[in-house]
């Protein structure tokens, strides 16, 4: 049984994204699942992954940001929304393996 849900990831994530806004000194208005990083909030790729890199310790559990931008034809994508980025990793730390490594921590 999963110790998070799918409301509780989208928290987290819109929570670490409006820190990292704060720390350019931006605000993080109202966001959708269909908001997207570069398209809606002009968030280069770099800030992404800093995000990523804060949403793994968040969450204790690794996540691959190239199998997230990466697609099928080995291109990247040009943007990213923040639905696609919260099935990502709902994907992830709701599986089996990501709920374990979530109650080790606990």
């Amino acid at each position: 049984m999963s110790l998070l849900t799918k409301e509780q990831v989208w928290t987290v994530i819109v929570d670490s994204l409006r820190t990292l806004l704060l720390d350019q000194d931006q605000e993080l208005g109202e966001v959708t699942a269909a908001t997207s990083f570069n398209h809606d909030l002009d968030i280069a790729s770099i800030d992404i992954i800093h995000l990523m890199v804060g949403l793994e310790d968040k969450f204790n559990t690794p996540l691959n940001f190239d199998e997230l931008v990466t697609l099928p034809d080995g291109n990247y994508r040009n943007d990213l929304t923040l639905g696609e980025l919260l099935d990502f990793v709902a994907g992830v730390v709701l599986s089996p393996a990501g709920s374990e490594t979530l109650a080790q921590q606990n």
